[in-house]
């Protein structure tokens, strides 16, 4: 798998509330709510690149930040992340995430190879930070200017 964008957006994915969508009104009738509701296409097409700028890999050396929760929290968030992936391309008729914006899921291939170094050091600092027992007051500056990295070549904020 290439490496996308770097940084996991800790969202509420909405893939239980897909599959019952799915489940009640069938693919036809979700396509063409994305086609005639704006609001509710829009809402996919958000959430469609808020997933294709995550990057499992780097999310997991967050996630083992955590310790054991984070250990038996990941995979859930992993799992449900792959599952959503899965119904947007098949609301899509995609193959992959960003499909049917090429300009886009290019965009973010490019920047990629300069989001993942910062995040694995971002990753590192806090490492180190919380093994200091968070009083290493020589990291802080560093590890806000790996969060403002990070957020301007995500370019979004939250």
């Amino acid at each position: 798998m290439e490496s996308k964008q770097v940084d996991l957006y800790w969202m509420v994915w909405p893939q239980r509330g897909a599959d019952a969508k799915l489940d009640k009104y069938g693919m036809a009738q979700l396509r063409e709510m994305v086609a005639r509701w704006l609001f509710f296409g829009n809402q996919l097409a958000d959430t469609e690149m808020v997933l294709a700028k995550a990057d499992m890999r780097i999310a997991a050396r967050y996630a083992g930040l955590a310790g054991d929760l984070g250990a038996q929290m990941f995979p859930l968030v992993e799992q449900q992340y792959l599952r959503t992936c899965e119904l947007l391309c098949t609301i899509n008729d995609s193959t992959e995430l960003l499909q049917n914006d090429p300009e886009l899921q290019h965009t973010l291939r490019l920047r990629a190879p300069y989001l993942s170094p910062i995040s694995l050091m971002h990753v590192d600092l806090l490492a180190r930070w919380r093994a200091g027992g968070r009083e290493d007051r020589e990291l802080e500056p560093a590890l806000t200017e790996t969060v403002r990295d990070i957020t301007r070549g995500l370019q979004n904020a939250g």
